[in-house]
Protein backbone atom coordinates (compact mmCIF):
# COMPACT_ATOMS: atom_id res chain seq x y z
CA UNK A 1 0.00 0.00 0.00
CA UNK A 2 1.34 3.53 -0.67
CA UNK A 3 1.97 5.85 1.52
CA UNK A 4 1.01 9.28 0.45
CA UNK A 5 2.32 12.75 2.00
CA UNK A 6 0.85 16.19 1.59
CA UNK A 7 3.17 18.94 0.80
CA UNK A 8 2.26 22.41 1.73
CA UNK A 9 4.03 25.33 0.34
CA UNK A 10 3.81 28.82 1.48
CA UNK A 11 5.24 30.58 -1.42
CA UNK A 12 5.59 34.05 -0.21
CA UNK A 13 6.08 34.99 3.31
CA UNK A 14 6.99 38.24 3.31
CA UNK A 15 8.04 41.82 1.48
CA UNK A 16 10.57 43.89 2.25
CA UNK A 17 11.53 46.53 0.33
CA UNK A 18 13.97 49.48 0.91
CA UNK A 19 14.11 50.50 4.25
CA UNK A 20 14.10 46.65 5.49
CA UNK A 21 11.01 46.85 7.11
CA UNK A 22 9.37 43.49 6.85
CA UNK A 23 5.44 42.91 5.85
CA UNK A 24 4.04 39.76 6.72
CA UNK A 25 1.72 38.60 4.13
CA UNK A 26 -1.86 36.52 5.76
CA UNK A 27 -1.74 33.26 5.06
CA UNK A 28 -4.22 30.25 6.33
CA UNK A 29 -4.12 26.67 5.79
CA UNK A 30 -7.90 25.02 5.49
CA UNK A 31 -7.62 21.33 4.33
CA UNK A 32 -4.51 21.01 2.96
CA UNK A 33 -5.10 24.33 0.82
CA UNK A 34 -3.21 27.66 0.67
CA UNK A 35 -6.07 29.97 0.65
CA UNK A 36 -4.77 33.05 -2.18
CA UNK A 37 -3.43 36.06 -0.56
CA UNK A 38 -1.32 39.11 -1.23
CA UNK A 39 -0.11 42.65 -0.16
CA UNK A 40 1.17 45.52 -1.47
CA UNK A 41 3.49 47.82 0.40
CA UNK A 42 5.59 51.10 -0.99
CA UNK A 43 8.37 52.86 1.51
CA UNK A 44 10.10 54.47 -1.11
CA UNK A 45 9.28 57.26 -3.82
CA UNK A 46 10.53 54.90 -6.32
CA UNK A 47 10.45 51.45 -5.63
CA UNK A 48 7.53 48.68 -4.71
CA UNK A 49 6.70 45.40 -4.54
CA UNK A 50 3.73 43.30 -5.04
CA UNK A 51 3.65 39.67 -4.02
CA UNK A 52 0.41 37.34 -5.13
CA UNK A 53 -0.38 33.88 -4.80
CA UNK A 54 -2.44 32.94 -7.41
CA UNK A 55 -5.93 31.84 -6.81
CA UNK A 56 -6.35 28.74 -8.67
CA UNK A 57 -2.57 27.86 -8.46
CA UNK A 58 -2.94 25.70 -4.86
CA UNK A 59 1.18 25.49 -3.18
CA UNK A 60 -0.24 21.94 -1.78
CA UNK A 61 0.57 18.61 -3.25
CA UNK A 62 -0.30 14.87 -2.47
CA UNK A 63 2.56 12.63 -3.28
CA UNK A 64 3.32 9.03 -3.16
CA UNK A 65 6.29 7.73 -1.52
CA UNK A 66 8.46 7.15 -3.92
CA UNK A 67 7.23 10.15 -6.36
CA UNK A 68 7.54 13.78 -7.24
CA UNK A 69 5.53 16.53 -8.62
CA UNK A 70 6.96 19.04 -10.32
CA UNK A 71 5.16 23.04 -10.75
CA UNK A 72 3.18 23.24 -7.44
CA UNK A 73 1.50 26.21 -7.19
CA UNK A 74 3.00 29.81 -8.56
CA UNK A 75 3.87 32.92 -6.36
CA UNK A 76 4.25 36.05 -8.82
CA UNK A 77 6.13 38.97 -7.63
CA UNK A 78 5.39 42.45 -9.59
CA UNK A 79 7.90 44.80 -9.05
CA UNK A 80 7.89 48.45 -9.95
CA UNK A 81 10.84 50.87 -9.51
CA UNK A 82 11.09 54.26 -11.61
CA UNK A 83 14.86 53.99 -10.86
CA UNK A 84 17.70 53.59 -13.51
CA UNK A 85 19.27 52.16 -11.41
CA UNK A 86 17.08 49.13 -11.64
CA UNK A 87 16.61 46.40 -8.25
CA UNK A 88 16.98 42.82 -7.29
CA UNK A 89 14.75 40.71 -5.40
CA UNK A 90 16.45 37.93 -2.72
CA UNK A 91 14.81 34.92 -1.55
CA UNK A 92 15.06 32.66 1.04
CA UNK A 93 13.64 29.76 2.86
CA UNK A 94 11.60 30.19 5.77
CA UNK A 95 10.26 28.01 8.39
CA UNK A 96 8.16 28.13 11.86
CA UNK A 97 9.49 32.16 11.87
CA UNK A 98 12.83 31.59 11.25
CA UNK A 99 15.03 32.77 8.04
CA UNK A 100 17.43 30.21 6.64
CA UNK A 101 15.35 27.17 7.53
CA UNK A 102 14.95 25.28 4.25
CA UNK A 103 13.17 22.10 5.32
CA UNK A 104 9.57 21.18 4.76
CA UNK A 105 8.59 20.44 8.35
CA UNK A 106 5.90 18.05 10.16
CA UNK A 107 5.94 19.14 13.74
CA UNK A 108 3.66 16.04 14.63
CA UNK A 109 6.81 14.05 12.95
CA UNK A 110 9.95 15.93 14.61
CA UNK A 111 12.95 17.00 12.52
CA UNK A 112 14.09 13.67 11.90
CA UNK A 113 11.78 13.78 8.88
CA UNK A 114 11.95 16.88 7.76
CA UNK A 115 12.22 17.19 3.51
CA UNK A 116 15.71 18.83 3.43
CA UNK A 117 16.01 21.45 0.15
CA UNK A 118 19.04 19.66 -1.32
CA UNK A 119 21.16 19.05 -4.75
CA UNK A 120 22.78 22.15 -5.61
CA UNK A 121 22.01 23.46 -8.98
CA UNK A 122 20.29 20.18 -9.68
CA UNK A 123 18.14 18.68 -7.02
CA UNK A 124 17.19 15.39 -7.38
CA UNK A 125 13.84 14.86 -8.17
CA UNK A 126 12.85 11.87 -8.98
CA UNK A 127 11.45 10.01 -5.48
CA UNK A 128 14.63 8.52 -4.72
CA UNK A 129 15.81 10.91 -1.86
CA UNK A 130 13.24 13.84 0.11
CA UNK A 131 13.97 17.45 -1.68
CA UNK A 132 12.23 20.45 -2.23
CA UNK A 133 13.36 23.16 -4.78
CA UNK A 134 12.34 26.30 -6.50
CA UNK A 135 12.76 27.93 -9.90
CA UNK A 136 11.47 31.40 -11.94
CA UNK A 137 10.85 32.64 -14.92
CA UNK A 138 10.33 36.09 -16.03
CA UNK A 139 8.04 38.39 -18.09
CA UNK A 140 6.98 41.73 -18.19
CA UNK A 141 5.57 44.41 -20.78
CA UNK A 142 7.90 47.27 -20.99
CA UNK A 143 11.11 45.16 -19.24
CA UNK A 144 11.98 41.82 -18.23
CA UNK A 145 13.95 41.09 -15.77
CA UNK A 146 16.58 38.47 -15.44
CA UNK A 147 16.80 35.32 -13.35
CA UNK A 148 20.34 35.06 -11.23
CA UNK A 149 22.33 32.25 -10.26
CA UNK A 150 20.71 29.05 -12.02
CA UNK A 151 16.88 29.90 -10.50
CA UNK A 152 15.92 29.73 -13.98
CA UNK A 153 15.74 25.67 -13.50
CA UNK A 154 15.08 23.86 -10.32
CA UNK A 155 17.21 24.64 -7.39
CA UNK A 156 17.80 24.41 -4.35
CA UNK A 157 15.62 26.69 -1.87
CA UNK A 158 18.13 29.06 -0.10
CA UNK A 159 19.02 29.00 3.36
CA UNK A 160 20.72 32.08 3.24
CA UNK A 161 19.64 35.36 0.84
CA UNK A 162 20.15 34.68 -2.38
CA UNK A 163 19.79 36.85 -5.23
CA UNK A 164 16.98 35.43 -7.58
CA UNK A 165 15.96 37.52 -10.07
CA UNK A 166 17.08 41.41 -11.11
CA UNK A 167 16.91 44.26 -13.83
CA UNK A 168 19.47 46.64 -14.15
CA UNK A 169 18.67 50.44 -15.49
CA UNK A 170 14.96 49.70 -15.86
CA UNK A 171 12.79 53.54 -15.87
CA UNK A 172 9.42 52.52 -15.60
CA UNK A 173 6.77 55.54 -15.82
CA UNK A 174 4.06 54.36 -14.85
CA UNK A 175 2.95 54.06 -11.12
CA UNK A 176 1.12 50.76 -11.39
CA UNK A 177 4.10 48.61 -11.07
CA UNK A 178 3.21 46.74 -14.67
CA UNK A 179 6.35 46.64 -16.75
CA UNK A 180 7.88 43.38 -14.93
CA UNK A 181 7.54 40.46 -13.05
CA UNK A 182 8.52 37.22 -12.00
CA UNK A 183 6.89 33.89 -11.29
CA UNK A 184 8.08 31.28 -9.19
CA UNK A 185 6.95 27.71 -8.92
CA UNK A 186 8.16 24.45 -6.25
CA UNK A 187 8.81 20.72 -6.77
CA UNK A 188 8.86 18.15 -4.12
CA UNK A 189 10.25 14.60 -3.98
CA UNK A 190 9.60 12.24 -1.43
CA UNK A 191 11.65 9.00 -0.62
CA UNK A 192 10.24 5.76 -0.58
CA UNK A 193 10.64 5.24 3.68
CA UNK A 194 9.61 9.11 4.54
CA UNK A 195 6.97 8.47 7.03
CA UNK A 196 3.26 9.97 5.70
CA UNK A 197 1.96 13.54 6.82
CA UNK A 198 2.01 16.47 5.60
CA UNK A 199 4.90 18.80 5.27
CA UNK A 200 4.85 22.50 5.24
CA UNK A 201 7.28 25.01 3.62
CA UNK A 202 7.28 28.86 2.81
CA UNK A 203 10.22 31.01 1.07
CA UNK A 204 10.28 34.92 2.39
CA UNK A 205 10.73 37.46 -1.07
CA UNK A 206 12.75 40.38 -0.37
CA UNK A 207 12.88 43.92 -2.78
CA UNK A 208 16.74 45.74 -2.48
CA UNK A 209 17.55 48.86 -4.32
CA UNK A 210 21.10 48.71 -5.80
CA UNK A 211 22.09 51.61 -3.39
CA UNK A 212 22.00 49.22 -0.41
CA UNK A 213 24.34 47.17 -2.10
CA UNK A 214 24.03 43.70 -0.37
CA UNK A 215 21.45 41.18 0.46
CA UNK A 216 19.78 42.17 3.80
CA UNK A 217 21.04 39.63 6.20
CA UNK A 218 24.72 40.38 4.63
CA UNK A 219 27.61 40.35 7.32
CA UNK A 220 29.52 43.97 7.20
CA UNK A 221 33.13 44.02 7.46
CA UNK A 222 33.17 45.96 10.34
CA UNK A 223 31.61 44.06 12.79
CA UNK A 224 34.15 40.88 11.02
CA UNK A 225 34.51 39.24 14.87
CA UNK A 226 31.26 38.92 15.45
CA UNK A 227 30.95 36.25 12.38
CA UNK A 228 34.34 35.11 11.28
CA UNK A 229 34.41 31.62 13.03
CA UNK A 230 30.65 31.07 10.84
CA UNK A 231 33.04 30.51 8.05
CA UNK A 232 35.01 27.26 7.83
CA UNK A 233 37.72 26.78 5.62
CA UNK A 234 36.99 27.22 1.71
CA UNK A 235 33.21 28.64 2.88
CA UNK A 236 32.80 32.14 0.79
CA UNK A 237 30.60 34.83 2.09
CA UNK A 238 29.68 38.79 1.63
CA UNK A 239 29.49 41.80 3.39
CA UNK A 240 29.13 45.30 3.36
CA UNK A 241 31.69 48.14 4.16
CA UNK A 242 29.42 50.61 6.44
CA UNK A 243 31.75 53.72 4.97
CA UNK A 244 29.98 53.28 1.61
CA UNK A 245 27.66 50.14 1.19
CA UNK A 246 29.72 48.16 -0.95
CA UNK A 247 29.76 44.60 -0.67
CA UNK A 248 32.40 42.07 -0.95
CA UNK A 249 32.95 38.25 -1.15
CA UNK A 250 35.19 37.18 1.90
CA UNK A 251 36.39 33.70 2.34
CA UNK A 252 38.30 31.89 5.18
CA UNK A 253 41.53 30.25 3.31
CA UNK A 254 43.88 27.37 4.58
CA UNK A 255 47.22 28.92 5.61
CA UNK A 256 49.02 25.42 6.96
CA UNK A 257 52.58 25.19 5.59
CA UNK A 258 53.68 21.89 6.98
CA UNK A 259 52.07 19.55 3.95
CA UNK A 260 49.17 19.01 6.19
CA UNK A 261 45.65 19.65 5.15
CA UNK A 262 43.37 22.52 7.01
CA UNK A 263 40.52 21.07 8.81
CA UNK A 264 37.23 22.65 7.95
CA UNK A 265 37.11 24.24 11.55
CA UNK A 266 41.23 24.98 11.68
CA UNK A 267 40.69 28.21 13.04
CA UNK A 268 44.58 28.18 14.64
CA UNK A 269 45.73 27.71 10.72
CA UNK A 270 43.22 29.79 8.41
CA UNK A 271 42.75 33.40 7.70
CA UNK A 272 39.55 35.61 6.36
CA UNK A 273 40.81 37.13 3.04
CA UNK A 274 39.03 38.98 0.70
CA UNK A 275 38.23 37.79 -2.71
CA UNK A 276 37.84 40.56 -4.30
CA UNK A 277 39.81 44.30 -4.90
CA UNK A 278 38.96 47.12 -2.37
CA UNK A 279 36.96 49.48 -4.49
CA UNK A 280 36.41 52.06 -1.79
CA UNK A 281 36.91 55.89 -3.02
CA UNK A 282 38.75 57.87 0.01
CA UNK A 283 36.62 60.76 0.63
CA UNK A 284 38.60 64.09 2.02
CA UNK A 285 35.33 65.22 3.47
CA UNK A 286 35.00 62.59 6.23
CA UNK A 287 37.17 61.93 9.39
CA UNK A 288 37.87 57.91 9.32
CA UNK A 289 37.72 56.37 12.86
CA UNK A 290 39.25 53.57 14.60
CA UNK A 291 35.24 52.19 14.15
CA UNK A 292 35.06 52.01 10.82
CA UNK A 293 38.70 52.00 9.19
CA UNK A 294 41.81 49.93 10.12
CA UNK A 295 43.08 52.98 12.43
CA UNK A 296 44.63 52.36 16.07
CA UNK A 297 44.39 48.72 16.12
CA UNK A 298 47.88 47.95 16.02
CA UNK A 299 48.81 50.69 18.55
CA UNK A 300 45.52 49.86 20.77
CA UNK A 301 44.43 53.66 20.11
CA UNK A 302 40.70 53.77 20.10
CA UNK A 303 40.85 57.05 19.37
CA UNK A 304 42.66 57.07 16.31
CA UNK A 305 41.15 58.74 13.38
CA UNK A 306 42.41 59.61 9.90
CA UNK A 307 41.75 63.39 7.52
CA UNK A 308 42.50 62.41 4.48
CA UNK A 309 44.81 65.56 3.00
CA UNK A 310 43.51 67.24 -0.14
CA UNK A 311 45.60 65.24 -2.53
CA UNK A 312 42.91 62.71 -2.60
CA UNK A 313 39.95 65.01 -3.34
CA UNK A 314 39.47 64.32 -7.02
CA UNK A 315 40.34 61.08 -7.82
CA UNK A 316 42.09 59.97 -10.57
CA UNK A 317 40.05 58.15 -13.57
CA UNK A 318 40.91 55.59 -16.47
CA UNK A 319 40.02 55.32 -19.90
CA UNK A 320 40.54 53.66 -23.05
CA UNK A 321 39.29 49.96 -21.96
CA UNK A 322 39.59 48.30 -24.84
CA UNK A 323 38.94 44.45 -25.02
CA UNK A 324 42.41 43.20 -26.29
CA UNK A 325 44.53 46.19 -24.53
CA UNK A 326 46.73 45.88 -21.91
CA UNK A 327 47.37 49.58 -20.99
CA UNK A 328 44.65 52.67 -20.18
CA UNK A 329 44.98 56.50 -20.64
CA UNK A 330 45.02 57.73 -16.75
CA UNK A 331 44.37 61.26 -15.95
CA UNK A 332 44.33 63.13 -12.49
CA UNK A 333 47.07 61.08 -10.63
CA UNK A 334 50.43 62.11 -9.76
CA UNK A 335 52.79 59.27 -9.00
CA UNK A 336 56.12 61.81 -8.26
CA UNK A 337 55.11 61.62 -4.44
CA UNK A 338 56.17 58.85 -2.15
CA UNK A 339 54.89 60.47 0.65
CA UNK A 340 51.56 61.47 -0.02
CA UNK A 341 48.22 59.87 -0.77
CA UNK A 342 46.84 59.19 -4.30
CA UNK A 343 44.70 57.12 -5.42
CA UNK A 344 42.74 56.17 -8.82
CA UNK A 345 38.93 54.94 -9.56
CA UNK A 346 38.93 52.01 -11.47
CA UNK A 347 35.44 52.42 -12.48
CA UNK A 348 33.15 49.52 -13.77
CA UNK A 349 35.72 47.33 -15.02
CA UNK A 350 36.31 43.39 -14.80
CA UNK A 351 39.14 41.54 -16.25
CA UNK A 352 38.23 38.19 -16.81
CA UNK A 353 40.63 35.30 -16.33
CA UNK A 354 40.51 32.91 -19.36
CA UNK A 355 43.55 30.52 -19.00
CA UNK A 356 46.16 32.41 -19.34
CA UNK A 357 44.82 35.88 -21.22
CA UNK A 358 42.41 37.95 -19.50
CA UNK A 359 39.00 39.74 -21.20
CA UNK A 360 38.07 43.00 -20.43
CA UNK A 361 34.34 44.12 -19.69
CA UNK A 362 33.61 48.06 -19.22
CA UNK A 363 30.47 47.14 -17.41
CA UNK A 364 28.65 44.87 -15.36
CA UNK A 365 25.98 44.32 -17.68
CA UNK A 366 28.58 43.11 -20.44
CA UNK A 367 30.04 40.49 -18.12
CA UNK A 368 27.21 39.03 -17.18
CA UNK A 369 26.60 38.59 -21.14
CA UNK A 370 28.97 35.61 -20.51
CA UNK A 371 29.23 34.99 -17.24
CA UNK A 372 27.61 35.02 -14.06
CA UNK A 373 27.45 38.33 -11.86
CA UNK A 374 29.02 36.19 -8.80
CA UNK A 375 31.76 35.17 -11.36
CA UNK A 376 31.49 38.74 -12.84
CA UNK A 377 32.32 40.44 -9.37
CA UNK A 378 35.07 38.46 -8.42
CA UNK A 379 36.80 39.91 -11.25
CA UNK A 380 36.21 43.43 -10.62
CA UNK A 381 39.67 45.41 -10.46
CA UNK A 382 38.48 48.16 -8.08
CA UNK A 383 39.93 50.81 -7.06
CA UNK A 384 43.89 52.05 -7.25
CA UNK A 385 45.90 53.39 -4.09
CA UNK A 386 49.60 54.49 -3.95
CA UNK A 387 51.25 52.74 -0.94
CA UNK A 388 50.45 56.37 1.39
CA UNK A 389 46.66 55.80 0.61
CA UNK A 390 46.89 52.27 1.29
CA UNK A 391 48.41 52.44 4.31
CA UNK A 392 45.89 55.23 5.29
CA UNK A 393 47.94 58.27 5.96
CA UNK A 394 49.32 61.75 5.03
CA UNK A 395 52.94 61.39 5.35
CA UNK A 396 54.47 58.24 4.91
CA UNK A 397 58.86 59.58 5.45
CA UNK A 398 59.01 58.27 8.82
CA UNK A 399 58.77 54.66 6.94
CA UNK A 400 62.53 54.17 5.73
CA UNK A 401 64.19 50.61 6.99
CA UNK A 402 63.79 47.51 5.10
CA UNK A 403 61.61 46.46 6.34
CA UNK A 404 58.85 48.44 8.16
CA UNK A 405 55.22 47.86 8.91
CA UNK A 406 52.68 50.67 8.61
CA UNK A 407 50.59 50.43 11.20
CA UNK A 408 47.81 51.17 9.61
CA UNK A 409 45.64 51.05 5.98
CA UNK A 410 42.45 51.99 4.47
CA UNK A 411 41.16 48.46 5.06
CA UNK A 412 37.74 48.64 6.48
CA UNK A 413 37.86 48.22 10.61
CA UNK A 414 38.42 44.61 11.21
CA UNK A 415 41.07 44.22 8.33
CA UNK A 416 44.07 45.14 6.98
CA UNK A 417 46.71 45.15 4.25
CA UNK A 418 48.47 41.78 4.56
CA UNK A 419 52.10 42.01 5.70
CA UNK A 420 55.35 41.70 3.45
CA UNK A 421 58.47 40.76 4.73
CA UNK A 422 58.96 41.64 8.51
CA UNK A 423 61.48 40.88 10.74
CA UNK A 424 61.16 38.19 14.00
CA UNK A 425 64.73 39.10 16.01
CA UNK A 426 67.07 38.44 13.45
CA UNK A 427 65.09 36.16 11.27
CA UNK A 428 63.29 37.47 7.96
CA UNK A 429 59.50 36.09 7.81
CA UNK A 430 57.87 35.80 4.69
CA UNK A 431 54.72 37.63 3.12
CA UNK A 432 51.32 36.75 4.13
CA UNK A 433 50.67 36.38 0.86
CA UNK A 434 53.19 33.64 -0.33
CA UNK A 435 52.03 32.19 2.65
CA UNK A 436 48.87 31.82 1.60
CA UNK A 437 50.22 30.42 -1.77
CA UNK A 438 52.64 27.96 -0.03
CA UNK A 439 50.17 26.36 2.06
CA UNK A 440 47.24 25.96 -1.12
CA UNK A 441 49.79 24.53 -3.63
CA UNK A 442 50.15 27.63 -5.68
CA UNK A 443 54.28 27.91 -5.26
CA UNK A 444 56.46 25.99 -3.55
CA UNK A 445 59.58 28.48 -3.25
CA UNK A 446 59.58 31.47 -0.87
CA UNK A 447 61.67 34.80 -0.62
CA UNK A 448 62.81 36.23 2.26
CA UNK A 449 65.65 37.74 0.82
CA UNK A 450 65.87 42.02 1.95
CA UNK A 451 66.82 44.29 -0.96
CA UNK A 452 66.05 46.05 -3.73
CA UNK A 453 64.56 43.49 -5.91
CA UNK A 454 62.07 40.84 -5.57
CA UNK A 455 62.58 36.59 -6.17
CA UNK A 456 60.34 34.74 -8.29
CA UNK A 457 59.22 31.76 -6.80
CA UNK A 458 57.59 30.30 -9.71
CA UNK A 459 54.60 28.47 -9.48
CA UNK A 460 53.86 24.93 -8.76
CA UNK A 461 51.85 22.67 -11.35
CA UNK A 462 48.62 24.40 -11.60
CA UNK A 463 49.60 26.69 -9.43
CA UNK A 464 48.60 29.85 -11.62
CA UNK A 465 45.24 28.75 -12.68
CA UNK A 466 44.60 28.37 -8.58
CA UNK A 467 46.08 31.42 -7.93
CA UNK A 468 43.53 33.23 -10.33
CA UNK A 469 39.93 30.96 -9.79
CA UNK A 470 37.95 29.93 -6.96
CA UNK A 471 38.36 30.42 -3.98
CA UNK A 472 41.18 33.33 -4.69
CA UNK A 473 40.33 35.38 -7.64
CA UNK A 474 43.18 37.25 -7.51
CA UNK A 475 43.16 39.65 -10.42
CA UNK A 476 45.29 40.75 -13.30
CA UNK A 477 44.24 44.61 -12.17
CA UNK A 478 48.00 46.10 -13.05
CA UNK A 479 49.13 48.98 -11.67
CA UNK A 480 49.39 52.84 -12.22
CA UNK A 481 51.69 55.25 -13.48
CA UNK A 482 51.10 59.28 -13.65
CA UNK A 483 49.32 58.92 -17.14
CA UNK A 484 49.07 55.19 -17.58
CA UNK A 485 47.05 52.30 -16.33
CA UNK A 486 49.92 49.62 -17.18
CA UNK A 487 50.52 45.62 -17.37
CA UNK A 488 46.43 45.46 -17.21
CA UNK A 489 44.82 42.17 -17.82
CA UNK A 490 48.61 40.58 -17.86
CA UNK A 491 49.62 41.12 -14.20
CA UNK A 492 48.63 42.21 -10.96
CA UNK A 493 50.41 44.20 -7.78
CA UNK A 494 48.82 44.22 -4.55
CA UNK A 495 50.22 46.10 -1.40
CA UNK A 496 51.73 44.98 1.45
CA UNK A 497 51.82 46.68 4.81
CA UNK A 498 55.65 46.96 5.03
CA UNK A 499 57.78 49.20 3.39
CA UNK A 500 61.27 48.44 1.95
CA UNK A 501 62.69 52.13 1.59
CA UNK A 502 61.93 55.89 1.73
CA UNK A 503 60.78 54.70 -1.94
CA UNK A 504 59.91 51.30 -2.47
CA UNK A 505 57.50 48.91 -0.47
CA UNK A 506 56.85 45.31 -0.93
CA UNK A 507 53.97 44.23 -2.89
CA UNK A 508 53.04 40.99 -4.74
CA UNK A 509 53.69 41.25 -8.40
CA UNK A 510 52.38 38.21 -10.53
CA UNK A 511 51.19 37.56 -14.33
CA UNK A 512 51.02 34.09 -15.78
CA UNK A 513 54.30 32.97 -15.69
CA UNK A 514 56.14 34.65 -12.99
CA UNK A 515 55.15 35.18 -9.39
CA UNK A 516 56.88 37.61 -6.75
CA UNK A 517 55.20 37.69 -3.60
CA UNK A 518 57.93 39.78 -1.88
CA UNK A 519 57.91 42.17 -4.98
CA UNK A 520 59.75 45.95 -4.38
CA UNK A 521 57.14 48.22 -5.96
CA UNK A 522 57.41 52.07 -6.13
CA UNK A 523 55.33 53.55 -3.87
CA UNK A 524 54.54 56.49 -5.23
CA UNK A 525 52.76 54.30 -8.25
CA UNK A 526 48.70 52.81 -7.52
CA UNK A 527 48.38 49.43 -7.17
CA UNK A 528 45.52 47.09 -5.80
CA UNK A 529 44.79 46.01 -1.91
CA UNK A 530 43.03 42.97 -0.73
CA UNK A 531 42.64 42.59 3.06
CA UNK A 532 42.63 39.94 5.27
CA UNK A 533 40.94 40.14 8.65
CA UNK A 534 42.70 40.82 12.21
Amino acid sequence: MHKRTNIILGGLVGTTVLSGAVLTMPQSHAEGRVVSSSASVTVSSTCSMTGTIQSGDEHTATIVNGGYELDIGKTTLKSFCNDESGYAIYAIGYTGNTDGQTMLRDSTLGSTYDITSTGGTSPVLDGSISNWAMKLTAAGSSYVPTVQNNFDSYHQVPNTYVKVAKYNNATDDSTTGTGSWVETTYAASVKPDQPAGTYVGQVKYVLVHPSMGAAPNAHTMQTVGDWATELLVGDETTAVDTRDNKTYTVARLCTRTDGTACANDDFEHSQLWMTQNLDHVIDTTRTYSHADTDLGYTTGDTTATWQPNATLATPGTISAFNSGTTEGVVSGFTSSNNNNPYQVEGGDTYAWTNGSSNTIYTSLAQCELYHSESECLHYHVGNYYNWSAAVATNNTSSYTADPTTAPDSICPAGWRLPKGLTMDGSTVVESEFNTLFRANGITNGSDTTLGTSGTNVGYASGGFSKMVNKPFYFVRSGGVGSTTLYSFSTSGYYWSSSAQSSSLAYSLYFGSSNLYPANRYDRSVGGSVRCVAR
